[in-house]
């Protein structure tokens, strides 16, 4: 979605600067509004604005300045009112707008939010209206995508579990309004806010229960063996890998959603059990995310597998097939999986001598990471940097 795109894109110069010049030409309190707004997200409620507005004097003119933000073709009426909501024209408007804000700025605007939430909640749980419950569920929804898609990880596992907890609470009311897909994304979603901060454990049973939501429960055997999932999935990529996609592609719009979702929550479980040495569940993971991306006619979601699968590849000295992998994954959009496609092909070149290579793969991959302020991700290239230099 747009949210979740809005901290991936690199903006051209000239672009930023045309959206710059054009925010220049604002009076401060109309800047200050842009920057408040990029803050909710690209769509934002009139009335979220005014209750996080940090300067009070300038409420009552905040009507007259989101109509100034309109007419300088920022932004548009998106819902009319009463209930009031603005969309900016652009992803990169927000983008721009947010990234004005001074760090400290945007930690107390992100804190206001929070603060409004609670309260709007607790006004809600306290009238019984059933009509606040839809709107608080969709609030947290935008709120928490706008604020994983920035990095601020801790208030958007704040916003997710609100809403998981909130549907829990009043499933007579919400269940209708929340179908298995949309509560399974708000599980992935909290399972990449813990993830990027470092809590596996936590990531990993939100993960679980989304691919339970979805329907793609993985799970070992009752003994704890991988071994008929392991089986299974070589299979599968054995026939992926020699036969046309026509003879074991099946297309099905809502099938393919879950199958994606399903590759994507994979690919970083692979990770997850590496590094707590299940070797056989690793492998039976990380094909199962190829698969399921494969099956879904869906190369990105499968991003960060990929390069998993290469550095796998490669470590039985397959290295033609193993870089076939990890450029998969460096092609996809999301660049988490391209850090972490980096970071598989590194680790191939360090495997058959290739130092350059490995460095400057290695570097790339620690670069996006640090960008995107995705701790796990910077843990992984710590790792491999700390391979390369012993070897």
């Amino acid at each position: 979605g747009d949210d979740e795109s809005l901290a991936m894109v690199s903006i051209p110069d000239t672009v930023e600067g045309v959206i710059t010049s054009r925010l220049d030409r604002l009076s401060a309190p109309q800047q200050l509004a842009a920057k408040v707004a990029s803050v909710i997200g690209r769509v934002f409620e009139y009335r979220v604005v005014d209750a996080i507005y940090p300067v009070d004097d300038d409420r009552d003119r905040l009507a007259h300045v989101y109509e100034r933000l309109r007419e300088a073709r920022l932004t548009e009426v998106e819902i009319p009112k009463p209930e009031l909501a603005f969309i900016f024209k652009h992803v990169i408007i927000q983008q721009v707008a947010y990234g004005r804000l001074a760090l400290a700025q945007r930690k107390q605007l992100h804190a206001r939010i929070a603060l409004y939430l609670h309260e709007h909640l607790a006004e809600a749980g306290a009238s019984q209206n059933a009509e606040d419950y839809p709107r608080c569920i969709d609030f947290l929804e935008r709120a928490g995508g706008a604020a994983l898609s920035r990095g601020a990880n801790s208030e958007a596992l704040r916003f997710f579990s609100e809403a998981l907890r909130l549907t829990d609470a009043h499933d007579a009311l919400l269940g209708p309004l929340v179908p298995r897909l949309r509560r399974a994304r708000w599980e992935k979603q909290a399972a990449e806010a813990l993830n990027s901060l470092g809590d596996i454990h936590g990531s990993t049973q939100h993960y679980r229960r989304a691919l339970e939501l979805i329907g793609k429960p993985f799970v070992p055997n009752a003994k704890g063996s991988w071994a008929r999932r392991l089986a299974r999935e070589l299979g599968s990529q054995a026939i992926h890998l020699t036969c046309p996609p026509a003879l074991w592609r099946k297309p099905d719009a809502d099938e393919d959603l879950r199958r994606s979702m399903a590759a994507e929550i994979l690919g970083v479980m692979s990770e997850h059990l590496y590094y707590e040495m299940d070797i056989p569940g690793w492998f039976a993971a990380t094909l199962a995310s190829v698969n399921y991306a494969e099956k879904a006619g869906d190369q990105t979601s499968g991003g960060r597998a990929y390069g998993g699968l290469g550095y796998l590849v490669g470590l039985l000295r397959m290295r033609k097939l193993g870089l076939h992998y990890t450029g998969r994954g460096r092609g996809g959009a999301d660049v988490r999986s391209q850090a972490n496609a980096f970071y598989g092909e590194a680790l191939i070149y360090l495997g058959f001598g290739e130092w350059d290579d490995c460095l400057r793969n290695l570097e790339q991959g620690n670069a996006i990471a640090a960008r995107v302020g995705d701790v796990y991700s910077q843990g992984v290239g710590m790792i491999v940097q700390a391979l390369a230099y012993d070897y």
